[in-house]
């Protein structure tokens, strides 16, 4: 029998424990303390938290590929396709100058309207030309509309809490979905040069109306501006009825514009024409007992 000493007995003792056991799992009959939960205090706890289950709609990566119907933001749920989501840039200008193509054919073949004025004014022969888009406006033309506005709006403008910003409304005019129509001097000069000078313009747009409508189609006259020669002799009357005209033959049976308070004697026409406060137009506002009127009228006419 081999013997050992003191300190080899110790040794082996030591040595052949079996080691502590770290899961009730592996003894029979021991159960584990419950754990210590404190929700509002998770370092305090020593239960494992459950892993938050991974969202079934994950984020897009690349929302400027996504068509804009179904562009969203964080999460998003993909609505429908349509065929519009998937036009190559040249086929969307073309659906988008396919309206004012339509309006330049009936100004060229049937402005009954212009022409009554014309034959009620021989004394004033003028010229009518349908600019599709500003992109399209010569730089001359354009710093022309400009300056028709800055001599016959800008003080309203100023008077008004908005104020005069030129390069705010230059921006304005020059987007590329706006249409033109302007008047200009008979004839033109020799070959070579440009255009007999503009008389007068009106602007607008093919557009969505403003809540709660916003998803009707409307026309929407931005501006329409005079020179001094022409105002008070019903061509601006005749602008307007012949965009109306043209709006129901492009299928779209609601025209909207703005004008301001100060401006009584444009207002007096829209309403003769008949346009009415619409439901989008701002209200006036009570402020410490004070009434702050809105500075401009947001008007529409329902077309037949």
């Amino acid at each position: 029998m081999v013997e050992y000493s003191e300190l080899e007995t110790i040794y082996r003792a030591l040595h052949s424990i079996r080691p502590r056991r770290r899961r009730w799992e592996e003894g029979p009959g021991y159960e584990p303390d419950p754990p210590l939960v404190f929700p509002e205090r998770p370092l305090f706890s020593n239960k494992i938290p459950r892993r938050a289950p991974s969202p079934s709609i994950h984020p897009i990566p690349y929302p400027e590929l996504i068509p804009a119907s179904v562009r969203g933001h964080g999460y998003t749920k993909v609505q429908p396709a349509t065929k519009d989501d998937f036009l190559t840039p040249s086929e969307i200008m073309a659906q988008a100058l396919s309206r004012p193509c339509t309006v330049k054919q009936l100004l060229q073949e049937d402005a009954l309207e212009l022409d009554a004025y014309q034959l009620a004014n021989p004394d004033l022969p003028l010229e009518f030309e349908l600019v599709e888009s500003a992109s399209f406006l010569r730089d001359d033309d354009f710093e022309a509309c400009f300056q028709l506005v800055d001599h016959t709006s800008s003080d309203d403008y100023k008077g008004s809490s908005i104020g005069w910003k030129p390069k705010q409304k230059r921006e304005e005019m020059r987007d590329k979905e706006m249409v033109y129509l302007l008047v200009r001097e008979p004839g033109t000069s020799t070959e070579g040069e440009k255009p007999k000078e503009i008389m007068g313009f009106l602007s607008f747009m093919f557009t969505k109306d403003d809540p709660p409508h916003e998803d009707r189609e409307v026309v929407y006259i931005y501006e329409i501006h005079l020179a001094d020669g022409l105002r008070g002799r019903g061509l601006g009357t005749k602008l307007i009825q012949f965009l109306e005209v043209a709006a129901v033959e492009c299928g779209i049976t609601k025209t909207m514009l703005t004008v301001f308070v100060s401006n009584k004697g444009a207002r007096g026409l829209y309403e003769k024409l008949g346009y009415s406060k619409d439901a989008c137009s701002p209200e006036d506002r009570t402020v410490r007992r004070r009434v702050i009127e809105a500075d401009y009228i947001i008007m529409s006419k329902e077309l037949a």
